[in-house]
């Protein structure tokens, strides 16, 4: 597949619009993007026809009805091999689950993507998921920390996911945490830096910076972890609650492994593997990053109180 993380979306219901201009954009662009604009006028011959283009497909169309119906719109979707497609999450947890059921029977390589909530989203679309029965929590300050501590008030389960955004987690692993969860540790943390991980995300200077940072962390405080830094995790809220977790950025989860090494509670990482992301651009800038994540250690090595 090409390496270009960039879709373009082909908004026309014109077949020669759209292979126009393909044709112009095709060396600067990764993947082509057919929406329901396209679809419902130019139909399955049409995406083939934007398949001859040799690029990889992403055939938008948040497919949402009764299992069954959009089970069959799946199964000719799928026929494509679309690099993506994406399901309406509130269609329900049976629709969602006959759709992977047969993605799996089909032994297709499409990346099922849920959709939950659009762009035009607007405070009358916040009352109208309410409406639906959802739950919605509101970020009122910025900063990855506030959101941690956002979702742990607002939620009440005995244990906490955290998963990265950027679509480039395997979503298989989850189970996987929480099996190891259940065997009776604090926090389980996914490692991308195992022995056994691939990393096509990570480039050198970021992969020396998170071994150095866990190797420091490990030092400083008597860890064993391969990568103390991966937002994609789980832990106990007793855990949680007892950690006093109060960090502000990224480095929040770099605190929550910190502290719970000095609490000496049971935290371990486990192999794991991270993809491209499909969430946007990488924006960590090495330098500024490095330095929160100095000045986190020294204060948590000096200042901080277990207690």
């Amino acid at each position: 597949m090409n390496k270009n993380p960039i879709f373009c979306a082909i908004d026309t219901s014109d077949i020669e619009t759209a292979t126009n201009l393909v044709e112009q954009i095709k060396p600067h662009i990764g993947g082509i993007k057919l929406g329901l604009e396209f679809f419902t006028s130019c139909g399955i011959s049409g995406c083939h026809t934007m398949k001859e283009f040799n690029l990889p497909l992403f055939i938008d169309l948040k497919l949402h009805d009764i299992p069954n119906t959009v089970a069959s719109a799946l199964r000719g979707i799928l026929s494509l091999e679309p690099a993506y497609t994406t399901l309406h999450i509130s269609g329900g947890s049976k629709m969602l689950k006959s759709s992977v059921n047969l993605k799996r029977d089909l032994n297709s390589k499409t990346n099922l993507l849920g959709v939950t909530i659009l762009t035009s989203f607007d405070d009358g679309t916040i009352e109208e998921v309410k409406r639906l029965g959802f739950d919605i929590a509101l970020q009122n300050k910025k900063g990855h920390g506030d959101a941690v501590v956002r979702g742990v008030t607002d939620t009440k389960s005995d244990f906490i996911l955290y998963w990265g955004p950027d679509g480039n987690h395997e979503i298989n692993e989850i189970p996987r945490l929480i099996e190891k969860i259940q065997e009776g540790y604090d926090q389980v943390v996914i490692s991308r830096f195992g022995k056994t991980s691939v990393n096509l995300d990570a480039g050198p200077v970021d992969t020396f910076g998170n071994k150095m940072f866990t190797f420091l962390i490990n030092v400083f405080f008597g860890g064993y972890l391969s990568d103390a830094l991966n937002l994609s995790r789980i832990i106990t809220r007793k855990s949680m609650l007892q950690i006093k977790f109060d960090a502000k950025g990224l480095d929040s989860t770099t605190q929550m492994s910190i502290r719970a090494i000095k609490q000496k509670h049971k935290i371990i990482a486990i192999t794991g593997n991270e993809g491209r992301r499909i969430g946007g651009i990488r924006k960590m800038e090495p330098i500024p990053v490095g330095s929160k994540l100095t000045k986190l250690i020294l204060r948590e090595f000096i200042f901080w109180n277990k207690k």
